[in-house]
């Protein structure tokens, strides 16, 4: 698939497409995502709903695990499913950036299976645990601590620092260990695969993790 449209500067677009592509590419390479929201919808089932810039970023980073950094341009795609699946799509998008920017589509094969990247708040003074999940992404502002379950049942806390080490470990990541300011969980983190993350939120306020895994359409 070529090109399918064009994102206008500031402004939100809508396609309207027969297929959910495995690559959604914004123009060709930069240091950052320009997106600022994304809402994918196929066939009725809400599959990506990001609203803030620094976490569609970070997904961006992930997906494409080259070498980073402020001078280092870097694929501006994200990937919704692992391959294309021909069912009717509508992808909403928001550019934050200021010029015009051109969307392609692209896929390696047919697939039924899609990717899955959703939002959820974590109120102050609470915690919430995550299982079935490619990644977790967030802002550790007001994280006190995070129990990690690996699949072998050995269980242990970490502190915030010690999650941005973990990732960095294994992965190539910005500053401080983390993906445009956010810590990464990934479940395969190769230090042994994670089954399960509570995150413990202080009293600062609410955390937003952004959770990513694949669903069958």
């Amino acid at each position: 698939m070529a090109q399918i449209g064009n994102l206008t500067a500031s402004a939100s677009s809508v396609f309207n497409l027969d297929f959910l592509p495995e690559r959604f590419l914004i123009a060709s390479t930069d240091t950052d995502q320009p997106l600022s929201q994304i809402s994918v919808v196929t066939s009725g089932t809400q599959l990506f709903s990001i609203t803030a810039a620094a976490r569609i970023r970070a997904v961006a980073k992930f997906d494409q695990g080259a070498t980073l950094g402020a001078d280092v341009k870097v694929p501006m795609w994200l990937k919704l499913s692992t391959g294309r699946i021909n069912k009717q799509t509508t992808i909403n998008v928001t550019n934050s950036g200021a010029g015009t920017e051109s969307v392609e589509a692209v896929s390696t094969n047919i697939s039924a299976i899609a990717r899955r990247a959703v939002e959820q708040s974590i109120n102050a003074s609470a915690n919430a645990t995550f299982d079935t999940f490619e990644a977790l992404f967030y802002d550790p502002t007001n994280v006190l601590r995070i129990q990690v379950i690996f699949a072998n049942g050995y269980s242990d806390e970490y502190t915030k620092n010690e999650i941005d080490a973990l990732y960095a470990a294994y992965h190539v990541a910005d500053a401080d260990g983390r993906l445009n300011g956010l810590s990464v969980i990934d479940s395969d983190s190769l230090g042994g695969q994670i089954a399960q993350v509570t995150i413990y939120n202080g009293s600062g306020g609410a955390t937003v993790v952004l959770k990513t895994d694949y669903v069958q359409l």
